[in-house]
């Protein structure tokens, strides 16, 4: 007569029971938590690898159709010189590439002086901010026609002038000269578009873009080659915002220099970015951004460090430090969210020394 299972048997064999199906829980709940680690590394590390991609397209196209130079945009309001001799007294003047050292923007952020520092330059080295850079890069795109000076306006001298003559009536232009080995460039608007024998007459208007006659940007100079007429810009805007719920993210404007940005997210993952210029001396500017501290003309590469930050995860250490990057000090987060840093460096293919020649 065989004996059935005691009480006592009957529970060791539920608690056995009770451990084991435990540790497949715990086994796939640790899982769980892994793969939502790594999917949050691979995420991190995709906008990283993205926006590192769009910032280094643009960079390598910095300075493209200024020649070494600078762009000009007059304003009645301003009272700025620029580093040229074709030059305004109201001007403003804006470099191929130039960082600022905070976050904050503001209109006439990188208005430049020269002789000095603006208030929202930074001309104190080793500060150690905490607060992110922002990054302009300017670049004329090649839609390019050949034009020549006039006593009225611009005189456009290409073949292709002809169909342009509607396009440009009233439309804004950049205008790229050479002036006794100044180089540079030139944002002015048109007037009227008037079709001549050998060519296209652009007016020359006075107004909030355009200088009184004469226009130094515009002076006849039979010693001079023909300028170069662009039509449009791929000048960009680069900066983390940090206003509004959503958090900090990477936002863009591709805007021409001068007009209000109008920004654009390009990833709600990444919540810095901090820049260093690489000077033609091999001195390296991440703290001043002032250009009479660092010049922006002598930039041969910029350098610049992303950093994407996770969602909030409860497997992530609630302690978590990153840095030093650049002149940001290392600085520890409390908040449970992975963080990832890439630094990439571009060299430019338009800046000053390389358009000189020098080595």
């Amino acid at each position: 007569m065989s004996r059935g299972i005691t009480l006592p048997e009957m529970l060791v064999s539920l608690l056995l029971g009770l451990l084991i199906v435990a540790g497949a829980f715990e086994l796939h709940a640790a899982f769980h938590r892994q793969t939502a680690r790594e999917s949050q590394t691979v995420e991190l590390e995709q906008a990283l690898r993205v926006a590192a991609q769009v910032i280094g397209r643009a960079l390598r196209s910095a300075g493209n159709g200024l020649e070494g130079g600078t762009l000009q945009i007059y304003n009645h309001q301003q009272n700025r010189n620029c580093p040229s001799d074709f030059t305004l007294t109201e001007t403003s003047c804006y470099y191929p590439v130039q960082f600022s050292n905070h976050n904050r923007y503001a209109p006439g952020n990188l208005d430049e002086n020269p002789a000095g520092a603006s208030p929202y330059q930074d001309g104190l080295a080793g500060d150690g901010d905490l607060d992110p850079d922002w990054l302009r890069i300017v670049a004329l795109a090649d839609d390019v026609v050949t034009a020549g000076d006039s006593p009225r306006g611009l005189r456009v001298i290409a073949a292709e002038a002809y169909p342009l003559s509607r396009a440009l009536s009233q439309a804004l232009f950049f205008y790229t000269v050479r002036r006794f080995g100044a180089t540079g460039a030139c944002l002015r608007q048109a007037g009227s578009a008037s079709v001549l024998p050998d060519g296209l007459l652009l007016e020359h208007p006075t107004g909030s873009l355009n200088p009184p006659s004469p226009d130094p940007c515009l002076l006849t100079d039979d010693l001079t080659p023909p300028g170069r007429l662009h039509r449009t810009d791929q000048s960009v805007l680069f900066r983390i915002a940090t206003e509004g719920p959503n958090g900090p993210r990477l936002v863009a404007s591709w805007t021409r220099p001068g007009a209000p940005p109008h920004w654009q997210t390009l990833s709600d993952l990444i919540e810095d970015l901090q820049i260093a210029l690489l000077l033609e001396d091999g001195s390296l500017c991440n703290s001043v951004d002032a250009p009479a501290l660092c010049d922006p003309l002598q930039v041969r590469a910029v350098r610049f460090t992303l950093v994407a930050r996770s969602r909030p995860l409860a497997s992530v250490p609630a302690s978590y430090a990153i840095g030093p990057l650049e002149d940001r000090p290392r600085q520890s987060f409390d908040d449970h969210r992975q963080r990832r840093t890439l630094t990439e460096e571009t060299g430019l293919r338009n800046s000053a020394i390389i358009r000189t020649g020098r080595p």
